[in-house]
């Protein structure tokens, strides 16, 4: 249909601010001038004239003001005299930001449209050789009358925009790939044409669309395959993947990494070996322990427990590397010596009572020490016993 657009910034636009150019301007002059402009777009949009005036719409609308005002907007650059079959008429601007309606042929265009998609004697026979699937990516479109906004909307497209629509000229295409493709000569390229399929597949709603339609009862057409599974809107028909690789083939990415040959010499940063699971985390090495015992015990070996024999729960808190030397012999101290203060280097803790490393692993217990050391700081002291009260538990007669 006819329609004429004005810019949100009309007002205010150069071009009709240029009526304050004419040395009698004020400003209902400007308003005067932009009101018969409008009026005449109006007219010319309605009767699509493509922006033509002629002199009888100009005196329709300002009557006898027409040629003053045709002289504002020539002088301030809104209309443009010219000649259209040697008859003298006024042209105004065609700029977007300002004035716009749609040609003639936009709208003829448009009814062609719609006059060929009603057409049965087009449209039918397009639906049986397409089926309900898109001639340019294969999608299974959506024809039933609630179907009118989305991608996968089926829709008719025309190979020869212009022109009026033959069977050959028109096929089924999905408003994605129709929108897609507008007017573009060079479409093609884009939206390469897929060869009819040979096996269309058909909707329940158009089956039921064309066994119930009169001009295809009365003409003998019909849908003779049998009726297979429903498949979803929006997705290619399997005997369909195939064509639709051969002819949308996307850009192959070449030379990734696992195709790549490695350089000579160079070795793989993640090999078979070292690679870890995921979610795999390192173990926390304490202070005091070397890096490379840690390590193996963590990822080399998992270690028994019954390999493993247990700590006396005096040496809970010192770790030892699991294969330690040889310990020296217990030396012999006087008993007035404080253990805590003359502790070999490699004993166990200061004041715990033991004297020798104490280390797990040793196969058998030291000898025992002819000389023991004191306990008086090791060993608490024993709790004394209390004492009854004086005259309870004494006999009679003591």
């Amino acid at each position: 249909m006819p329609w004429l657009r004005t810019g949100d910034n009309v007002a205010t636009n150069p071009r009709l601010l240029r009526v304050y150019d004419d040395p009698d301007a004020s400003t209902s002059l400007v308003i005067e001038a932009f009101g018969f402009l409008v009026l005449c777009a109006s007219l010319a949009a309605a009767h699509t004239t493509d922006y033509v005036v002629s002199w009888g719409t100009a005196c329709l609308i300002a009557r006898d003001e027409a040629p003053r005002l045709l002289d504002v907007c020539v002088r301030a650059g809104l209309m443009e005299e010219a000649t259209v079959d040697g008859e003298r008429v006024w042209k105004i601007v065609d700029d977007p930001e300002f004035l716009h309606m749609r040609s003639k042929e936009e709208i003829e265009w448009e009814h062609q449209r719609k006059n060929d998609n009603s057409r049965p004697d087009l449209i039918i026979p397009v639906r049986l050789r397409d089926g309900d699937a898109c001639r340019y990516c294969a999608k299974v479109v959506k024809f039933a009358p609630g179907a009118r906004k989305g991608r996968i909307v089926g829709t008719y497209d025309h190979r020869q925009p212009g022109k009026a629509a033959t069977v050959e000229t028109m096929v089924v295409a999905c408003s994605g790939c129709n929108a897609g493709r507008k007017n573009d000569p060079l479409a093609d390229e884009r939206y390469p044409l897929l060869p009819p399929p040979s096996k269309p597949y058909f909707s329940p709603y158009t089956r039921t669309w064309i066994r119930e339609h009169p001009w295809a009862r009365d003409n003998g057409y019909s849908i003779t395959s049998r009726r297979g599974r429903t498949i979803p809107p929006g997705t290619v028909p399997d005997d369909r993947k195939t064509i639709v690789e051969q002819y949308q083939r996307p850009a192959t990415q070449t030379g990734t990494a696992s195709d790549t040959p490695r350089p000579a010499g160079q070795a793989d940063t993640a090999t078979d070996a070292t690679r870890q699971p995921a979610g795999h985390r390192e173990p926390t090495r304490r202070p005091g322990t070397r890096p490379d015992t840690a390590t193996t015990t963590a990822t080399s070996h998992p270690v028994r427990e019954r390999d493993t024999p247990q700590r006396p729960a005096i040496h809970a808190d010192n770790a030892h590397p699991p294969h330690p030397p040889t310990p020296a012999p217990t030396p012999v101290l006087p008993d007035t010596a404080d253990p805590a203060e003359h502790l070999p280097p490699g004993s166990g803790s200061a004041g715990s009572g033991r004297v020798g490393s104490g280390r797990v692993g040793m196969s058998g217990n030291p000898p025992p020490d002819p000389n023991p050391p004191s306990r008086t700081h090791s060993l608490p002291s024993p709790t004394p016993r209390r004492r009854g009260r004086r005259g309870k538990n004494r006999k009679p007669g003591h």
